[in-house]
């Protein structure tokens, strides 16, 4: 749906989904630079727990407007916050690679051949979150998107429905 929304609100809904693009840029920029610090598997980890940071960042911002905030924005907020899921679920993944591939690295002689496999499960691993990142980037794109829009999804107007000060302009035609 459509909503009519004053410039000041608009401007706060964007920012949530402007904060969500800072992180997967952020996500873009330190797993590159904590792997060439040579850190092994930890500089994996960093920039997972930056990404919780601002995860628990939109999280308390979300909760505080539904409170006492306008409810276009707060709508958005809780937007951005959804949207952290995808990027959890390839954590999650990349997590689970590297937790086998440090399992058989550690019962693997370091001078086999099949310690190799190790590695390549560790550079496998890392895969789902750079999907996830990417996948990101066009989720929150549209996001910001329907901020411009006035518009917000019709499922988290059935789940969180506006309150009768809301102004609509008009049903969006699917």
């Amino acid at each position: 749906m459509t909503f009519d929304v004053p410039a000041k609100d608009l401007k706060a809904a964007k920012s949530a989904h402007e904060l969500f693009m800072v992180n997967l840029g952020a996500l873009l920029l330190l797993g590159p630079m904590s792997i060439f610090m040579g850190v092994g598997r930890v500089g994996i980890v960093i920039p997972m727990l930056v990404s919780v940071l601002f995860l628990l960042y939109t999280f308390n911002r979300s909760r505080r407007l539904a409170d006492e905030g306008p409810w276009f924005v707060a709508a958005h907020w809780r937007l951005a916050l959804h949207n952290y899921r995808w990027l959890f679920i390839g954590f999650a993944l990349t997590i689970v690679f590297l937790l086998i591939s440090w399992a058989l690295e550690s019962s693997i002689d370091p001078h086999s051949p099949n310690h190799f496999v190790a590695v390549a499960l560790t550079r496998i691993g890392v895969m789902p979150t750079l999907i996830m990142i990417f996948a990101s980037f066009v989720i929150g794109n549209g996001g910001l998107n329907q901020v411009l829009r006035h518009e917000v999804p019709d499922k988290l107007i059935e789940a969180f429905p506006p309150p009768a000060s809301v102004t609509v302009k008009g049903v969006k035609v699917t």
